[in-house]
């Protein structure tokens, strides 16, 4: 959203989507005492990489709309972090208030994104995160009705479900949305106690989604982490080694 009266006619954000973002789209129209900031006819600014423009504003005239005037900056608290979007993982700041994400702004790193981020991963990941659906226990199909169960009766029952299988029955997929550690304990279990050769995970890989800016077409945080566990995706044909 632009706010008129605060535009300095500084054109960082013409600058920016003609240069950065490749998106010939903002102009000056009615120069001289009455210039104003505006869209060419029959054109937005709808690029993926939109909402740049809005750090790049030295007096705020362009806003979000999904944070504008919710909070002051001062009454948040903001921590480095890392996008989860796609296998980029570009620098960003998660600014929080009463335990709940407002907004996300990239954090430089020169040798990941810059100082720049996707649209897409500011406002998914605030989406995401603030749903609140969290795993609070276990469900069990009974009569053909989902009941919640105890966690020492889930894990009995899945137990003796897995003994009436052979070892080179069962698989086990990681998850690149994991971290190493986590994965790494997972495969422990799969291969020393379970026994388990089929090992695999799923790649989530999207064709044509790549550019030349930052946006990848894996859009996992981890794939490299799990590779290096020594792991290949199912598509890949898996890992049955060891």
């Amino acid at each position: 959203m632009l706010d008129d009266e605060r535009c300095i006619m500084c054109s960082r954000c013409i600058r920016y989507s003609e240069e950065i973002a490749g998106q010939k789209v903002l102009t000056f129209t009615e120069r001289g005492t009455h210039v104003v900031l505006r869209t060419f006819p029959g054109t937005q600014l709808d690029n993926p990489y939109s909402m740049n423009v809005i750090e790049i504003c030295p007096v705020g005239a362009l806003t979000s709309r999904s944070f504008r005037f919710k909070s002051r900056v001062w009454e948040m608290s903001s921590t480095e972090s890392i996008c989860t979007g796609c296998a980029r993982g570009c620098n960003m700041f998660v600014w929080v208030r009463n335990n709940e994400v407002l907004r996300l702004t990239p954090r430089l790193n020169e040798e990941v994104n810059d100082m720049w981020m996707c649209d897409e991963g500011r406002l998914k990941y605030i989406q995401h995160t603030n749903e609140r659906k969290v795993l609070n226990g276990c469900l069990q199909k009974k009569d053909g009705v989902q009941v919640e169960v105890e966690w020492d009766e889930e894990l009995s029952r899945l137990i003796s479900d897995l003994r009436t299988y052979k070892k080179n029955e069962i698989a086990g997929i990681a998850s690149p949305y994991a971290a190493n550690e986590d994965n790494y304990v997972f495969l422990r279990l799969m291969r020393d106690i379970i026994g388990t050769k089929n090992l695999f995970f799923l790649s989530h890989a999207e064709k044509g989604k790549d550019d030349e800016i930052l946006i990848r077409a894996d859009k996992t945080p981890n794939r490299s982490g799990v590779r290096l566990l020594g792991l290949q995706s199912v598509e890949d044909g898996g890992n049955r080694k060891r």
